[in-house]
């Protein structure tokens, strides 16, 4: 034999040998790869080996013993690929192929494992998986050629499973009697627990999934989200934040080095290492689960599902009850100082963490029970369920939420958290009572009192914000299957103190936002529901309610329409919606709904005039207020032509004829020359593009091009190839 593989062999029959694992794992590597005619000797010895079965089992070994593994795979083929180049073409046609010789190689060293402890076969098995993962992806990336280990990677996957289900019955299961307590090991099994899940967590995603269904899947699922427990310490590493230091009392806050070390400790264990690699795995195995048309084991799929994501839920509450009365809350980084900001970054960054683990294990639990048939879940098990319990874990996490700009549509947070969120919310909106109690559950700790219902929460005024923020998000895409009751009592009451305060831009756009999908529900349902009074009264909404928000938010929009409030284009969006619902909102009496809209334009009038004064009085005092003015009633303009799209044709035509004096008497109404072509342009593209009455809105522009502008050649350059509708 050749002597490196006599010191091999006798470093591993060695428990501490003379020499550190790095030469170790390379010889290893180098002769599993050389070694003829076959490695399986080799590979037995390593599974029998006293150096990797010495107890306790340790990171540091079991990963050396698998990157071995690995790497074995990389050189074994760089050899079949040099004995390929200089084989003669003759001896080519009577040779193995590098696919078929590689298979066989990987065959023989898992021969070789058969039979060696589980742990130790886990590890060896996870590395030669791996390898071979990378050798066919390598193949396919860069070599343009398809490698098919075939019969070889179908060994080693079926090797894996079995020592995944040695070690979950090993270590992962309670003896069921005395006697089997006597077979089982008794050193550090948690430690050798959390290593094997690890290890695991690096392999089974590889396997296929007809092989991991033969797996414990609802343990190994119990297993997992208990060590993510462990890796975030049940949610608690806020606690110590929770007693102010005597430091803080004057000058920037230090944190007390007994935290930074708590926190160093948290971020430096090796289960919070794995925590991406352990997220994946469970959300694998609930994927795996619920991708069934059994309905016994659907009922335990849905079962661990919800108890998994309940554990998440927990851990939420608490970390969100320690950082409400934590001393970091609502302070920036100018407040703290420099020596302890390095531990509040870190701090953040595990409250990022916690927040991508519970979106990644929602995310596929979520995903994958949208396709399973409704016949399958027992009552007390739907999937509305798990809907909540997504639901309330961001909620508890609002604050972390927020710092990724919340779950809006046109915010800036990673795709994943918006992709659960909104799944989520089509979910329970399949479940219109689920998602009533749902916004109760969620308004009353906001001091909501709707219905009389009133729960003092003690929050700090920074978490209550990015929870209102979070809450208005979701309102908004539940509002259409919500209840009359529940819109009124909880929903508009929420939204309702936010609509004027800008301070808080989030929130305030939010606000609005629900209000608009108010309006916008309200319309729909008035659209689908003109045959009969009746209905519309029994609707989604009653007109009492219709007429009793309608004047207030047409008065709030206009207050809201100065600068640095509402954009223009938000304010011509939520007025356009406001008016259009309000010409539905008498139902089949069209009479009380051309009142409503008229009220709507008629505010705007009002407006107008009170700007023109403004900008008149203004022109001998201060050019800036004349200025501000001015533009702010060129906003309201362009608002009032927004509208024209959303009124039935009797109001149409008398608000056209109003913009139309507007143009006409644009200077003396402190209308610029600039000023008057952008609202020609937009009342023209509003009129091409969006007025349903195109033919009475056309003849009506042909009628009036004229009087519009004494330069008339401007007007038609806007009518381009648009032909004059026949009378």
């Amino acid at each position: 034999m050749d002597r490196s593989y006599r010191v091999l062999l006798s470093h591993l029959h060695s428990e501490s040998p003379v020499v550190g694992l790095e030469p170790i794992q390379a010889a290893l590597s180098h002769h599993l790869a050389h070694l003829s005619p076959l490695p399986t000797p080799l590979a037995a010895t390593v599974v029998s080996s006293p150096l990797f079965l010495s107890q306790p089992f340790t990171h540091q070994k079991l990963q050396s013993l698998s990157t071995a593994f690995r790497h074995a795979v990389h050189f074994r083929l760089q050899i079949l690929e040099k004995r390929a180049e200089n084989r003669s073409t003759v001896a080519s046609l009577f040779s193995s192929t590098i696919q078929t010789a590689l298979a066989q190689w990987i065959i023989d060293v898992a021969n070789g494992l058969q039979g060696g402890q589980p742990v130790v076969r886990l590890a060896c098995l996870t590395g030669l998986l791996l390898g071979v993962e990378d050798v066919e992806r390598a193949m396919r990336e860069e070599k343009q050629t398809s490698l098919d280990l075939g019969r070889g990677r179908d060994m080693v996957e079926n090797e894996l499973v079995i020592a995944v289900a040695e070690v979950v019955d090993s270590y992962g299961v309670e003896p069921r009697s005395e006697w089997e307590k006597e077979f089982r090991p008794i050193l550090s099994e948690s430690q050798t627990l959390r290593l094997s899940l690890i290890l695991a967590s690096q392999c089974l995603p590889l396997v296929s999934r007809t092989r991991l269904e033969a797996l414990p899947l609802p343990v190994i699922n119990g297993m997992l989200v208990s060590t993510i427990k462990q890796a975030f310490r049940s949610g608690t590493f806020v606690s110590p934040l929770t007693q102010l230091p005597s430091s803080s009392t004057t000058g920037p806050l230090q944190i007390p080095s007994t935290v930074a070390q708590s926190v160093k400790d948290l971020t430096s264990s090796l289960p919070y290492a794995s925590i991406a690699l352990l997220s994946k795995l469970t959300a694998l195995t609930l994927e795996v689960m619920l991708d069934t048309t059994r309905s016994q084991r659907m009922h335990q799929a849905m079962e661990t599902t919800i108890a998994a994501l309940s554990a998440f839920k927990q851990m939420a509450e608490t970390i969100e009850s320690d950082w409400n009365s934590s001393y970091l809350v609502g302070r920036n980084v100018d407040d703290i100082d420099s020596n302890s900001q390095e531990v509040s970054k870190q701090l953040w960054s595990t409250f990022k963490t916690f927040l991508f683990s519970t979106v990644m294990v929602s995310q596929a639990a979520l995903s994958t029970v949208v396709y399973v048939p409704p016949h399958l879940f027992a009552p007390s098990s739907r999937p509305t369920h798990l809907a909540l319990q997504v639901f309330e874990t961001l909620y508890h996490l609002s604050f972390v939420v927020s710092e990724f700009g919340g779950v809006t549509a046109d915010s800036n947070s990673f795709s994943e958290l918006k992709r659960v969120t909104y799944l989520a919310l089509d979910i329970l909106c399949q479940d219109p009572k689920e998602a009533d109690c749902f916004v109760k559950r969620i308004c009353v700790p906001l001091g909501i009192a709707g219905g009389g219902q009133t729960k003092q929460v003690n929050l700090h005024e920074q978490v209550r914000r990015q929870k209102k923020m979070f809450a208005l998000s979701c309102l908004e895409q539940l509002v259409p299957v919500l209840s009359l009751e529940c819109i009124r009592d909880w929903v508009w009451e929420m939204a309702y103190p936010h609509l004027a305060e800008s301070s808080h831009r989030e929130i305030y756009e939010s606000a609005h936002s629900v209000v608009l999908a108010i309006f916008a529900s309200h319309a729909s349902s008035c659209d689908q529901e003109t045959e009969e009074q009746t209905k519309i009264e029994d609707g989604l909404f009653s007109n009492n309610f219709v007429t009793r928000i309608i004047p207030f938010y047409a008065h709030c929009l206009i207050e809201n329409s100065a600068d640095h409030k509402l954009s223009s284009t938000q304010l011509q969006l939520a007025y356009s919606a406001l008016v259009r619902s309000s010409a539905v909102s008498g139902g089949v009496n069209t009479q009380s709904s051309a009142a409503l809209a008229w009220y709507c334009v008629d505010t705007l009038f009002e407006a107008f005039d009170d700007l023109g004064s403004t900008v008149k009085g203004k022109q001998k005092e201060t050019q800036n207020t004349s200025q501000d003015a001015a533009a702010h009633l060129h906003r309201l303009h362009l608002t009032l032509i927004a509208t024209v799209s959303s009124l039935p044709l009797s109001l149409m035509l008398p608000v056209l004829d109003k913009i139309a004096d507007i143009l006409r008497e644009g200077t003396a109404r402190g209308v610029s020359q600039e000023q008057k072509e952008e609202l020609r342009s937009a009342l023209f593209k509003e009129i091409l593009e969006k007025v349903g009455e195109k033919q009475a809105a056309m003849r009506w522009w042909f009628d009036n091009l004229q009087s519009l502008e004494e330069d008339a050649v401007d007007c038609e350059r806007l009518v381009g190839d648009v032909e004059r509708p026949e009378l």
